[in-house]
């Protein structure tokens, strides 16, 4: 597995800040992402969200980068799998439409992406883990204790819900806008964000 063959450890490291563009009472945090791209030992950190870190990324190990875009993700039984609980549409803090396929270009990014994503402890901790085009995917901890996924295929999965159920093709482009609740107590969700 690539995870395995090129000594890679990637996970989230959470550091709070203030937002008040979030749904009432959430906080959000920043991703720190740490690799190892030398396979020497040592670790580089990265912070922002995956467009922004794998663009960082390619500038420091280019070889590196065409490892991980280009090795496909094995299907699996994801036990992060999804419960379908979502809400369609504009809600507090969670607002504009956003580009379909800017989320599925995330999606797609989050899929190729190895490593374990963690959040700290919430309820309501949140993390913009991808931004293109003006349009952000979030993944949010609702609970009163840190947690980790088994990897960044899971938010994208949860993004592709929205992706396949919250859709408008009535705009100037298909859009996107909505919230989908995971078992696990986690969160995803689509705005419109500057990026």
């Amino acid at each position: 597995m690539l995870r395995t063959a090129i000594c890679l450890m990637a996970f989230v490291i959470a550091q709070v800040l203030a937002n008040d563009a979030l749904p009432p009472g959430y906080t959000l945090s920043e991703l720190t992402w740490s690799f190892n791209p030398f396979g020497n030992g040592t670790t580089v950190n990265l912070t922002g969200h995956v467009q922004k870190v794998l663009h960082e990324l390619y500038t420091i190990s280019p070889a590196f980068y065409n490892k991980i875009i280009t090795t496909p993700v094995p299907p699996a039984n994801n036990i992060d799998l999804l419960t379908g609980n979502y809400t369609c549409g504009p809600q507090p803090g969670i607002d504009g439409r956003v580009s379909k396929s800017a989320i599925e270009d995330g999606i797609y990014y989050l899929r190729q992406v190895p490593g374990r994503p963690w959040m700290r402890s919430g309820p309501r901790a949140c993390a913009q883990v991808s931004c293109s085009w003006n349009s952000a995917i979030w993944w949010c901890n609702d609970n009163p204790h840190s947690i980790s996924l088994i990897w960044f295929k899971s938010i994208a999965d949860c993004a592709q819900v929205l992706c396949d159920n919250c859709v408008d093709n009535n705009w100037i482009w298909p859009s996107v806008i909505g919230q989908n609740f995971e078992k696990g107590n986690w969160t995803c969700f689509t705005r419109e964000e500057s990026c």
